[in-house]
């Protein structure tokens, strides 16, 4: 892993880079214009993040795609999940079998793959052991403040996740690695599910207990789901999983819980996404867990009923009390 390149600038992307400029020695980051690699190269800052976190003029910001990609060993991809295939189909023909890629975008797609799988089948001359994620508590707003963060790396093989969480590891950014792929993307992606009813438990102002139970549970319900998606169940208890969890509900900064906020005060998604301007994964993501979990006949009512919220098919305070009455059981945790 001499050259490692990431792909967009996005505020994940621009962390990503800063971090790990700090351990590799030759990095770029890779932007989608001419125009922009010129601002970036100029004040060496993302427009959304603090600007105590500054680009080392060691970071090469590149927007030749063809001579970057041929160039890198190791691509880490960094863009929204909606725009993942089209920012492939600009790479695929300069991606050799030889290149490591590592998916650093949470979500789901619209037929109901990861985010590595849509790239294993966009750049289908890679090997799947090629092919690796990085997860886990990460808010860009926090990293760019200078504050401590830690996340997971997962390949196939636990001798390559190994290697690159030695690579990139520093005294800002620890990481661990697992073995788990299906289970570190799956928590990342879920985890948005979780949030966005967070969110309105907090904008409705239904307190600490509610939250508390709603979270619990639905860890609970995530984790059904990607141990039948063929996910290890512990890499749920882990930093992908409950840590990414904890983050996105538990904060103020995660976008699916704004969107959660928005919600109970009366606005339409449509109407935040258009006030936000934000990516907001965690909808697409609800949508498609919807129906994985009819498909693979998993109970999963937070998750069902929050896209029925989504949906429009249901109010808040009618879904709150679908969700309290529900028929009474036995507490049953994972096995």
């Amino acid at each position: 892993m001499k050259k490692i390149t990431v792909i967009g600038n996005t505020t994940w992307g621009f962390s990503l880079s800063y971090l790990i400029s700090k351990k590799v020695e030759n990095i770029s980051i890779l932007t989608r214009s001419r125009e922009e690699k010129d601002l970036l190269n100029q004040t060496r800052i993302h427009p959304n993040l603090s600007e105590k976190m500054k680009l080392p003029i060691e970071v090469n910001i590149k927007s030749n795609i063809k001579k970057t990609i041929e160039e890198s060993d190791t691509l880490i991809i960094a863009v929204p999940s909606n725009t993942l295939p089209e920012n492939l189909s600009k790479i695929r023909e300069f991606v050799t079998p030889e290149k490591y890629i590592i998916s650093a975008t949470k979500g789901i797609s619209v037929n109901g793959k990861r985010m590595s799988e849509v790239i294993s089948n966009h750049l289908n001359n890679l090997s799947t052991n090629n092919i690796g994620v990085l997860s886990g508590p990460n808010l860009a707003s926090e990293i760019s403040e200078g504050k401590p963060t830690v996340s997971i790396i997962a390949f196939n093989d636990i001798n390559t996740s190994n290697n690159f969480r030695n690579a990139f590891s520093s005294d800002k950014f620890r990481i661990y690695s697992r073995a788990d792929v299906i289970g570190t993307e799956l928590g990342g992606a879920f985890k948005n599910i979780i949030a966005i009813g967070a969110g309105i438990i907090d904008g409705l102002e239904l307190g600490t207990n509610a939250k508390s139970a709603f979270v619990t549970r639905g860890l609970h319900e995530i984790t059904k789901l990607g141990v039948k998606l063929g996910a290890d169940k512990t890499t749920f208890s882990g930093l992908s999983g409950m840590g990414d969890l904890m983050t996105s509900c538990f904060g103020n900064s995660s976008r699916n819980w704004k969107l959660g906020v928005a919600l109970s005060q009366g606005l339409s998604v449509e109407e935040f996404s258009d006030q936000s301007k934000i990516t907001l994964e965690g909808i697409q993501t609800t949508l498609e867990a919807e129906k994985l979990c009819k498909k693979y006949q998993v109970s999963m009512p937070i998750t069902e009923t929050t896209a029925k919220i989504l949906k429009k098919e249901i109010s808040i305070n009618s879904a709150i009390k679908k969700l309290m009455t529900r028929e009474l059981s036995e507490e049953v945790i994972n096995n």
